[in-house]
């Protein structure tokens, strides 16, 4: 057994006293928390459980650099549509490579992956890191909402030949009510995601329908839905769907409102919010309100979105971020986010997320300079 401390250990729920240490087998497993002694290895810095991505896009990653700042997210979508495709199948594996070595350094041992191909299927075989695969649904012509459900159960398929997977929906503006149905069908009882409400333009298509989306996708397809507008945001719309769902992780929230989560509570469902703040201020240049969900005692988690969107896949970032701009919440909340309660988002809290005897969370050092290293 190796005897491990630091200046300070967060053990994923709160920080231990200083005179413990934390006791682990070659594996990384924990054996024990215990007195520190003589053979206690001491680390400067802080020790954290391994962190978890509970929303990353690994398959766009060859996009670094390739798309404007600040556009909006229609725009911005359209971006994705037009140049993600321009790429080699070579260039686009070597990156999604990269991707996972940054994560691995940056002390990430989960993620919650947003996958519409088997583009990243090679490297989640390798299982370098705990995968949770969302096969991501979207389309507005009902007509096609069984077929699309199809293709993504056999991508699936694939995927849980050695990770965990599961169809969801991409968003509520881009799917049909059909396709709400076919996913709600098709992935009850299981952890699922969705895009919500990272733009106004979403609440406003729902609510009095018109707005930037209405346009994008009326011009984009030629069978859309209606949009008579219900005087309700896009959460209220859907949300009701989701209570047959284990966990339910939405993410992005940056047009959420006290109302809105009210709403949710009101639904029968575990319900997460995830937070990308880097890529919020890439798009569309403002931040969810942290404060509140955190003040309305929501489960909040952390996800660093795509590269994109992103600069870097980095949890520790995405937390100082929120930090930074909302220095009242408590510094012990932002840590639960970033371990204990990502793990209970992905369903992975029996291994991953906390310091307790049996687990193997992965240890991570963050130092006085805030730099991240792997212990274990």
């Amino acid at each position: 057994m190796q005897s491990i401390s630091a200046d300070k250990i967060f053990d994923g729920y709160q920080f231990l006293e200083a005179h413990l240490a934390i006791g682990i087998n070659e594996s990384g497993t924990i054996i024990s928390i215990h007195h520190k002694n003589e053979h206690t290895v001491h680390y400067d810095g802080m020790l954290i459980p391994g962190m978890i991505n509970c929303h990353c896009h690994l398959e766009l990653s060859h996009l670094k650099n390739e798309l404007p700042k600040k556009t909006g997210l229609v725009d911005f979508i359209k971006n994705i549509v037009s140049k993600r495709n321009h790429f080699s199948s070579t260039i686009i594996q070597e990156k999604i490579i990269e991707a996972e070595k940054e994560m691995i350094q940056n002390g990430i041992v989960a993620v919650g992956d947003i996958s519409n191909g088997l583009d990243t299927l090679a490297i989640k075989n390798k299982q370098h890191v705990f995968y949770q695969t969302f096969v991501e649904c979207f389309g507005l012509d009902e007509n096609y909402a069984k077929t699309i459900t199809e293709k993504a159960k056999s991508i699936k398929n694939e995927f849980e030949k050695h990770s965990n997977a599961t169809v969801v929906l991409h968003a509520p503006y881009s799917v049909s009510e059909k396709l709400i149905e076919e996913i709600v069908n098709e992935s009850a009882q299981k952890i699922v995601t969705i895009h919500n409400q990272e733009t106004a333009s979403e609440n406003e298509l729902f609510e009095i329908g018109t707005g930037a989306m209405k346009e994008f996708f009326t011009a984009a397809f030629p069978i859309t839905p209606e949009w008579n507008a219900t005087n309700k945001t896009s959460l209220q719309n859907y949300f009701s769907h989701f209570k047959s769902f284990k966990n339910s992780i939405l993410v992005h929230n940056t047009f959420t409102s006290k109302e809105d989560i009210d709403f949710a509570k009101s639904i029968d469902t575990n319900t997460f919010w995830c937070l990308c703040p880097n890529a919020n201020l890439y798009i569309e240049n403002t931040l969810p309100n942290a404060a509140l969900l955190y003040n309305e005692n929501c489960q909040v988690v952390f996800g660093t979105d795509s590269l994109a969107s992103n600069h870097t896949l980095n949890i520790f970032e995405e937390m100082k971020i929120i930090q930074q701009h909302f220095p009242q919440i408590p510094f012990e909340k932002l840590l639960q986010s970033m371990t204990s309660v990502g793990a209970k988002a992905l369903g992975i809290d029996q291994q991953f997320g906390s310091f307790e005897v049996g687990k193997k969370p992965g240890i991570v050092l963050i130092n006085h300079a805030n730099q991240i290293n792997r212990i274990k």
